[in-house]
């Protein structure tokens, strides 16, 4: 059995040492000093070890200070009734300048000559020679036998101008003639029509005749004189109603309306008289014509049918 060495008793007693007290350093609370890291050298370039994610929280910290300490910036409020009164005056001043050119620019085109470049050409359609004259006993008595014209006379005895006005389709249309010939308005006088009535029925004729054969040319042809004054005056074949003056009154009306309708008038009264009534050459009883008178006749109306161009604007 082993001997356990006695214990040495000192003789001075022994003290317990008290622990050192620390003086605790003062660390000042302040951000500013978290970013001071010391960092070993070494690792200066290992910067893809080091570890940083204790300064976050700190560094948050900070920079929520700063926002906290900052003033707050004051923003500008915009009128919008401002911007809107500024937006529509400048349209309007944009729309008034526009009208304003427009203007300008349309008076200046007004003021510039016109130029039209028309070529036009003169367009003459030939017509069948295709002649009717509708008329009273003067047309009955012309002889057109040595004419070599296809002609058609529409006459009777006692033909007046409403007779004509009132069957046009069956005294002109059906033929659809290239000229008509009208000698109408002895009988007229003689019944005691009216003279402007009688011009109102040729003007009537005349429109009709256009408007339904539009190549047709017309020709009215001038009342005929009389002369009572002759040795074999029959005076069976008139009436108190019919005098060169009435004659003469009547054709100025339908010389004067041949005119405004753009008709050929024909004056047979200026051929045929002689000191204002009918040329005893060219009569037997001072009414009708005997072979000399309608040889005269013919001859103006030989002029007529001669020329068969009839212009496609008539």
């Amino acid at each position: 059995m082993a001997k356990s060495k006695p214990y040495k008793i000192s003789s001075k007693p022994t003290v317990k040492k008290e622990p050192k007290k620390r003086t605790p350093r003062k660390i000042k609370e302040s951000i500013e000093n978290t970013t001071r890291i010391r960092i070993d050298k070494e690792r200066l370039n290992d910067v893809d070890s080091l570890d940083t994610s204790f300064l976050e929280g700190r560094v948050d910290a900070k920079s929520k200070k700063k926002v906290l300490n900052s003033k707050p910036v004051k923003r500008k409020s915009v009128d919008l009734s401002i911007l809107r009164n500024v937006i529509l005056t400048v349209l309007f001043i944009v729309l008034l300048v526009v009208a304003v050119l427009a203007l300008l620019n349309r008076s200046t085109d007004s003021s510039k000559p016109k130029v039209k470049k028309v070529t036009e050409e003169k367009v003459v359609k030939i017509v069948d020679d295709n002649y009717i004259f509708v008329g009273d006993f003067h047309t009955d008595n012309l002889n057109f036998e040595d004419l070599d014209y296809h002609y058609t006379k529409l006459n009777n005895h006692d033909y007046k101008t409403e007779d004509l006005l009132n069957n046009l389709e069956d005294l002109v249309y059906r033929y659809n003639p290239s000229i008509v010939f009208i000698e109408l308005g002895f009988n007229d006088l003689k019944d005691g029509v009216e003279a402007v009535d009688t011009v109102t029925n040729l003007s009537e004729i005349i429109d009709n005749i256009k408007k339904n054969r539009t190549y047709t040319k017309i020709y009215i042809e001038s009342i005929y004189p009389i002369n009572t004054d002759i040795e074999n005056f029959d005076e069976d074949l008139i009436n108190e109603n019919v005098t060169n003056e009435r004659i003469n009154n009547l054709n100025e009306m339908i010389e004067e309306l041949a005119k405004d309708k753009k008709v050929e008038y024909i004056d047979v009264y200026k051929e045929l008289s002689l000191n204002d009534k009918l040329n005893e050459e060219y009569t037997d009883n001072g009414v009708y014509l005997n072979t000399n008178g309608y040889e005269k006749v013919l001859k103006l109306l030989k002029k007529v049918v001669d020329n068969n161009e009839i212009d496609e604007d008539q």
